[in-house]
């Protein structure tokens, strides 16, 4: 699943868009990816725009390492707001999966159908 990631602090958001099938494995490495870079700080939000993906293949006992994750980072975390933007309704639920599992953790994630909502729900405007 070809990913990309822009961590920008002007703006202080995590954005990353993804495409494709996505895998339990491809999720991982993207998510270590994102808590181990540098200019990651505690207090910026993500977008996560997956509208591209056409397929999921995340099950809930795949999704641990992942909350496993999350876990080690709660305290950069829990002030962290993410905004999934999905188009797919299995992606839609997959998302859902994510935000309930990891709640403890991150307690702010919203999945959206609609990029406006999901900014504004993060508070932020971006031009593209």
């Amino acid at each position: 699943m070809p990913t990309s990631n822009i961590i920008d602090k002007q703006v202080v958001i995590v954005r990353t868009t993804a495409a494709g099938a996505l895998t339990e494995k491809d999720q991982l490495e993207h998510k270590r990816k994102v808590m181990n870079h540098h200019p990651f700080e505690a207090g910026m939000c993500g977008l996560s725009d997956v509208r591209g993906v056409k397929d999921i293949q995340v099950s809930p006992k795949g999704a641990c390492p992942m909350i496993q994750i999350d876990e080690k980072h709660a305290l950069k975390l829990v002030s962290f707001k993410l905004a999934i933007l999905v188009s797919r309704h299995l992606v839609f639920g997959k998302a859902r999966m994510y935000r309930s599992l990891t709640e403890k953790n991150v307690p702010s994630v919203g999945v959206f159908r609609d990029h406006p909502e999901a900014l504004q729900w993060l508070g932020i405007h971006l031009c593209d």
